[in-house]
């Protein structure tokens, strides 16, 4: 089993030839599993294990242009479509990665009317954005160094 979880880690944030192809056969741009059948002999072990890796996952932000800012662990313990109390159907169309809400080097976030996402915004914020145009960094959540190993899964 830690062989797969370390292939769906690799296909989720590797950027390999194989690590595209596989997800752009088996994911749609939104990063939701493609509908249909698809012969495969590894991608039912790897999407069976799929949540665990993305609920592990925790992202350092850079420009921002890798990290799903409604889907992706970057800022607390859940991604933000978790606290806004609403069906996941509302976000699952929604594809906005961080830098779509930073302008000028400076969090430029919408009006909400939840105060769930009020509170969550405020917090956002507060986050310092990095200074050089560096990349976003993937880490693995179960390893304080954040980098993936099997002993950890």
């Amino acid at each position: 089993m830690a062989l797969i979880e370390k292939l769906a880690w690799k296909i989720k944030n590797d950027d390999s030839q194989l690590s595209s192809l596989i997800r752009a056969r088996f994911i749609s741009s939104f990063g939701a599993f493609k509908s249909g059948y698809k012969k495969s002999s590894i991608w039912p072990g790897v999407k069976r294990l799929w949540s665990f890796v993305i609920d592990n996952e925790k992202w350092f932000i850079g420009n921002g242009h890798r990290i799903d800012f409604w889907h992706d662990i970057w800022w607390g313990k859940n991604p933000i479509r978790e606290l806004a109390e609403l069906p996941d159907e509302v976000f699952s169309p929604l594809n906005h990665s961080v830098a779509d809400f930073i302008e000028n080097d400076q969090w430029f976030l919408p009006h909400v009317d939840s105060t769930t996402l009020k509170n969550a915004f405020t917090i956002i914020k507060e986050i310092k954005l990095p200074s050089s145009n560096s990349n976003d960094r993937c880490l693995w959540g179960l390893d304080t160094m954040g980098v993936f190993s099997m002993k950890f899964s």
